[in-house]
């Protein structure tokens, strides 16, 4: 992108993006075809951190005790800016590119159905086209990325900022894929906690000996009932949903431990905790009713972002600069089917940037 009028540092990192507009869709299709859970993205760190530090940055590896997890860092002194990348895919959601109905590369396999992949590829890119700006024109301050594993489970930055990864930063600057180009400020997303509830009951043959057992499934199941019943109460945009991570190995052997992972999301932090606690003393009771022990052991907590307005408007100055793609008829067409598939309003993609969104 080339204009006259643009000021130089700018113009400089939107041909450097243009020219390179191959290399970054090919990171996004490369974590696209790797599709890695969260905790698990090998080939995806190893994939940006080399380039990372083929272009300059100071890489550090495994920060927080995440094997999956860095910090690439250009430059020194004031401002500190960070940028976030994440990189995991959600399980049971492999799909060929370029599908509108389901079609696994993998049966039953893990898939960037969030576009994760896309998200590893704009800051990547991003961050080493700033890196050459800051070169090339001489500015000063820090630069960071940060790799952030599976974010899909509430994991890796939260640890980051208890470690103190964030300490020093002034600015940071996170992107994700959606289906309109704009940014937003104000509080935005859910404030979540993950935990996970493991029952200790006693082990005993199915069919000779039930009455020895302390079944640790019924208090899982007990506490699912529990939680059915408490949905009533909820407010309509709290949310509490699980899986059951284990539950016995056959059925003639009642289980001696069971566990199932539970995430409890609403709008504020205050709203996180109360759906949090209902659910803490649900457990309880199911461990009272099966006469087994209970061990809570919460794996992350998140509350809302508060986004920055005047760092907001001058990235909707860019988006808006920068302009939405000259979409072919062949895109638009693919983008509607896609939308007709997924049963959502079907308008193909935005020819313009949407407005500035506050709280």
């Amino acid at each position: 992108m080339s204009d006259t009028n643009l000021a130089p540092e700018k113009s400089f990192v939107f041909d450097f993006v243009d020219r390179n507009a191959e290399a970054v869709a090919t990171i996004g299709d490369s974590v696209f075809y790797f599709g890695e859970l969260g905790m698990q993205e090998v080939q995806s760190a190893k994939l940006m951190t080399g380039l990372l530090e083929e272009a300059g940055f100071n890489v550090e590896r495994g920060i927080s005790g995440f094997p999956t997890g860095f910090c690439a860092t250009f430059g020194s002194g004031e401002p500190v800016i960070a940028l976030h990348t994440e990189y995991d895919a959600n399980p049971n959601n492999s799909q060929a590119s370029g599908a509108t109905e389901q079609e696994n590369i993998t049966a039953d396999g893990p898939g960037h159905c969030e576009g994760h992949n896309c998200n590893a590829a704009v800051m990547v890119s991003g961050a080493i086209a700033a890196k050459k700006a800051m070169e090339e024109f001489g500015l000063k301050g820090t630069l960071k990325v940060f790799g952030a594993p599976g974010e899909e489970q509430l994991i890796s930055r939260p640890y980051y900022v208890r470690d103190g990864w964030f300490d020093d930063v002034d600015v940071a600057i996170h992107d994700h894929i959606g289906g309109d180009m704009h940014t937003v400020y104000g509080l935005t997303h859910a404030a979540a906690i993950s935990a996970y509830f493991t029952f200790h009951g006693e082990a005993a043959h199915a069919s000779t000996a039930p009455w020895r057992a302390r079944d640790s499934l019924d208090a899982v199941v007990l506490m699912d009932m529990g939680m059915a019943q408490f949905r009533e109460h909820m407010e309509p945009d709290m949310r509490a949903h699980r899986v059951i991570k284990q539950g016995g190995d056959q059925p003639n052997v009642i289980p001696a431990k069971a566990m199932v992972w539970w995430t409890f999301r609403a709008p504020t932090a205050e709203g996180a905790r109360s759906v949090f606690e209902q659910g803490k003393k649900i457990a309880q009771g199911a461990a009272m009713m099966t006469n087994t022990e209970l061990d809570i052991e919460v794996m992350s907590a998140v509350w809302p972002v508060r986004t920055n307005q005047g760092l907001a408007e001058a990235i909707q100055a860019n988006i808006e600069l920068v302009g939405v793609p000259e979409w072919t008829d062949d895109e638009q067409a693919f983008a509607r089917k896609l939308q007709k598939a997924a049963e959502v309003k079907v308008e193909g993609l935005a020819t313009e940037a949407r407005p500035l969104l506050g709280p």
